[in-house]
């Protein structure tokens, strides 16, 4: 008896991000995904031989079923994705050139998930900084004088992650979200650091010494994977996790209100 055909999940190098023209958005989530649909279908050769389909980014939650896969049968082959409806885009498995062709034709941005490494510090064993000269530099004693300390407002940090449990963080308050580099998400919300970049950056723009000490900080980590010692992220992982702080949340149309990326090339 022969085994049904599995879903192959794609390499992570092979993957696309299609960012679709501005044309395509509409409102509702129903809608979106439908626009998206119809935007995708022809640019994929959609029909008798090719089929997809395409899990809100929402759901994209790792598990034993890959989000970024395709099926080949005798018959026909299907592909799946995740699409990114606040960013009118989509994290594709493999495409051939004539579907990106024709994908770049139709005014979409096609892009390699290729890695993006960390900015970080360098250490210079002669330089001993000033206590606090971040503070004195922009003189933010005067603004937090006069209240201005990042009441209401919601940090975006897309980072290594954050060490929840830092001093500086007692009394804040923190959301989390680590993403993969396919573009899924980790249902797991316990705060953690794949370096320490990130819980630096989050506790200069809203720790208890930071710019925002009252301000709300909400924390992606892209930057948890390693290649050659160096911590990186890929596109798709880092257009997910974009996604994740554009949806609404505690009542708001968008979970932030700015959003820091220490990302390079």
């Amino acid at each position: 008896m022969t085994a049904a055909p599995a879903w192959m999940e794609t390499p992570i190098d092979s993957i696309k991000l299609v960012l679709l023209p501005d044309d395509t958005a509409v409102d509702g989530s129903t809608q979106r995904r439908r626009g998206m649909r119809r935007a995708l279908a022809k640019p994929l050769g959609a029909g008798r031989d090719v089929s997809f389909e395409l899990i809100n980014g929402v759901h994209a939650i790792k598990n034993e079923i890959p989000d970024v896969a395709s099926l080949v049968t005798d018959a026909r082959v299907k592909l799946r994705g995740i699409y990114l409806p606040n960013l009118g885009a989509a994290v594709l498995p493999g495409l051939n050139q004539k579907q990106i062709d024709a994908l770049r034709e139709q005014g979409a941005r096609v892009i390699d998930n290729v890695p993006l490494t960390g900015i970080m510090p360098h250490d210079d064993p002669d330089l001993v900084p000033e206590q606090d000269w971040h503070r004195h530099s922009i003189q933010l004693d005067k603004a937090h004088a006069k209240g201005l300390q990042g009441y209401g407002v919601r940090i975006g940090i897309l980072d290594s992650g954050i060490d929840g449990s830092h001093p500086d963080f007692v009394n804040s308050q923190v959301s989390y979200r680590a993403f993969y580099p396919r573009g899924s998400r980790n249902d797991d919300q316990t705060c953690r650091d794949f370096g320490d970049h990130g819980t630096h950056v989050a506790g200069l723009c809203g720790g208890s010494r930071g710019v925002a000490p009252a301000a709300k900080l909400v924390v992606a980590a892209v930057l948890n994977e390693k290649i050659n010692g160096q911590l990186v992220a890929y596109p798709a992982q880092i257009a997910a996790a974009i996604e994740w702080m554009l949806e609404p949340a505690d009542g708001q149309v968008k979970r932030v209100d700015v959003i820091n990326a220490s990302l390079g090339s």
